[in-house]
Parts: C-alpha cells; sequence; structure tokens
C-alpha cells in the first residue's frame, strides 16, 4: 500500500513542472553573451518532467516518466536528480509492470575553457531502487566520463560540435542479474538556428 501511494505521488509531481532560475553567473565567450545558453555556463536550479520511450520487436517496450531536479553551484558544478517511474511490457509473463525504476544522481563540472572550448567531467551513480527486476538493472554502478564542447560561430551563435567517453560499470547488488561494463563513446553535432 505505501509502494502505491508513493508511486502515485509521484507520477502526480512530475505532471507539476517547476523552473526557478537565477543569473548570477553570466560568462561572455567570443563577444557573445552566453545567457541564451544557460547550461552548463551559469548558475540555474529547476525541477521538470520527462518522458522517453523505448520501442523493442513484437510489441514490447519500456516508458521512463521522470522527475529531473538541477542544481548549479559555482558556475561550474551541476548536480542532477532523476527519479524515474517506468511502465514495461517485458516482463517473463507478459504482463505490464508499472513503478520505480533505479534513481541515479550526477554530478558534471566543466575544469578548463579556452576561447570556444570547454573540458570537463562527469560521475554519476545509479541506485538499484526499482520495484520490480523488469524496471531496472538490480545493480548499484558508477559512470565516470569526460568530455568537451566547442561552439561554433563568432559569437558562440551557430552551434556546437562535442565529444564524450563515459565508462558505465557495476560494482554490487544483485548476483542473479548480469554485471554492468560498458564503454559509451558519444560524438554530437548541433546546428542552431537563428
Amino acid at each position: 500500500m505505501h509502494r502505491q501511494f508513493f508511486t502515485f505521488g509521484l507520477l502526480l509531481l512530475s505532471f507539476l513542472p517547476v523552473n526557478g532560475q537565477t543569473q548570477t553567473n553570466e560568462r561572455v565567450l567570443g563577444g557573445g553573451n552566453i545567457d541564451h545558453f544557460a547550461y552548463p555556463f551559469r548558475d540555474f536550479t529547476f525541477i521538470s518532467p520527462r518522458y522517453d520511450r523505448t520501442n523493442y520487436g513484437n510489441s514490447k517496450y519500456f516508458e521512463n516518466y521522470t522527475i529531473r531536479g538541477v542544481y548549479t553551484m559555482k558556475g561550474r558544478d551541476h548536480f542532477r536528480l532523476d527519479l524515474p517511474l517506468s511502465r514495461t511490457n517485458m516482463t517473463s509473463d507478459e504482463k505490464v509492470d508499472f513503478g520505480l525504476s533505479d534513481i541515479s544522481l550526477r554530478f558534471t563540472s566543466y575544469a578548463y575553457d579556452v576561447g570556444h572550448l570547454f573540458l570537463g567531467y562527469a560521475l554519476k551513480a545509479v541506485f538499484p531502487t526499482a520495484t520490480t527486476d523488469a524496471l531496472g538493472s538490480g545493480k548499484w554502478q558508477l559512470h565516470p566520463g569526460i568530455g568537451g564542447i566547442y561552439f561554433l560561430g563568432e559569437n558562440d551563435d551557430k552551434g556546437s560540435a562535442s565529444f564524450a567517453v563515459e565508462y558505465r560499470f557495476s560494482y554490487a547488488g544483485k548476483s542473479d542479474r548480469d554485471d554492468i561494463k560498458i564503454l559509451a563513446i558519444v560524438p554530437n553535432i548541433d546546428i542552431w538556428r537563428p
């Protein structure tokens, strides 16, 4: 009964976006004002709902309804907490499971910048809080990573090119679940239109 009340409360909160922003750490890059690129170059705090769905073959799916909170300190350090409620039919009996998935906490910091280039690092911790096996990994995980982003255009307003490397691994958890060992290499190019 308590689990159902907690799950319903989180779901209800996910439909109430709360945004707050402080502009205490403004940066100027290449003569342009970075004010219109909030993350990760100025202090801000927000709570927002997020939704994503992954479709697999044979009508299988996994949905996330996530409440995401972000808090910035000193303009360089960001903490992000994700509280996901998930729904899936990827179960052994093919019935739909709904409940809390694995909660994660991520720390990101940019350590070095020169001109249009910013370099940083991150560490994400994933906690096995899922209410059923189908909704989570069953493993305690760490995801250390490094990366960089380069802003395009004379005033940093044309887009960005980024590259990140993250190693995801489990270090404890249920012995009957597979260990997690994933090297993620993520290149990305964004083009912004005025």
